[in-house]
């Protein structure tokens, strides 16, 4: 553990400090990291008093708009364009799509929106240790090892 000394306030309680810091000798722990829970029994290694601790941890949540959730129509707008494809972005939730106009098809197709992940996967090849399966619409594969358990998704061609 490595500490160093600072002295806060007289009387050494704390509030709200980055690090904790001992209220008998003001000593810095430098790996406060380490201290998860409050009401711990904490040692100082400086001056081997022992103190409660509380921490406070400062939680935050994002949020997105998603149209496929709610069963909503995207307000697709064009946001790029090249010689082979246009990317498109919603309004409303702010989901890509690409279309390819030489091959008249969206990546991901509007059935299996990535948000939603339902795909409609068939099977290809099917043995004793592995399955492969292949999605109708966005030719996304699922790879089952039977050993393992293990699923994996890829990308198709």
């Amino acid at each position: 553990m490595s500490h160093k000394h600072k002295k806060v306030e007289d009387t050494w309680d704390t509030q709200f400090e980055p690090e904790i810091v001992c209220p008998y000798c003001g000593c810095v722990f430098t790996d406060s990291w380490e201290h998860s829970e409050s009401d711990e029994d904490v040692e100082c290694e400086d001056c081997e008093k022992h103190f409660s601790l509380d921490v406070q941890v400062d939680v935050k949540y994002s949020t997105t708009k998603n149209c496929a959730i709610n069963e909503e129509a995207h307000n697709y707008v064009k946001t790029g364009e090249t010689e082979d494809a246009i990317v498109e972005e919603c309004t409303l939730c702010h989901m890509t799509r690409t279309y390819y106009p030489k091959k008249d098809k969206y990546f991901p197709p509007e059935d299996c929106d990535v948000r939603k992940v339902e795909h409609h996967f068939s099977k290809l090849l099917d043995t004793k240790d592995v399955c492969f399966e292949q999605c109708d619409k966005c030719n996304k594969r699922r790879v089952t090892d039977k050993v393992t358990k293990e699923v994996r998704i890829e990308n198709g061609t």
